[in-house]
């Protein structure tokens, strides 16, 4: 289904629409998750959504970028940063959870981390489209 919607609308699009969503369900997350379940559920699915988004979009995208006969490559450091990544990530929040004990707190970070995230790929973005 995403690379259907991946034909109709570009990647960098999609990969933007997938950040802010996941930024709008950390705030969710981190505001309004302790008042109801169906909240914090639905906050959840679209993070995971998301998350799943921006794996099938990057996958897609890295052949366009790398070289043709290092392709597999760029796509191999991809998913060895990417598993590290899924190591470190729970273990850094669960360092920070330890210290302190404010669920919103961690939420809060997420949300600064995307938006950290979302500025570098604009600024990116616009460093590639100048002349």
């Amino acid at each position: 289904m995403i690379r259907k919607l991946a034909s109709s609308i570009s990647n960098e699009k999609l990969i933007f629409i997938s950040i802010v969503i996941q930024l709008i369900s950390f705030c969710i997350l981190s505001f309004l998750s302790m008042t109801s379940i169906i909240i914090a559920i639905l906050g959840l699915f679209l993070i995971y959504s998301c998350y799943s988004t921006l794996t099938v979009i990057i996958n897609q995208e890295i052949p366009h970028h790398v070289e043709q006969d290092k392709a597999s490559m760029g796509l191999g450091i991809y998913n060895l940063i990417n598993f590290l990544g899924m190591s470190f990530g729970p273990t850094m929040s669960s360092r920070i959870l330890g210290s302190n004990t404010n669920f919103t707190f961690v939420l809060q970070s997420f949300t600064v981390l995307l938006i950290v995230s979302l500025l570098l790929m604009l600024v990116g973005t616009r460093e590639v489209n100048t002349p």
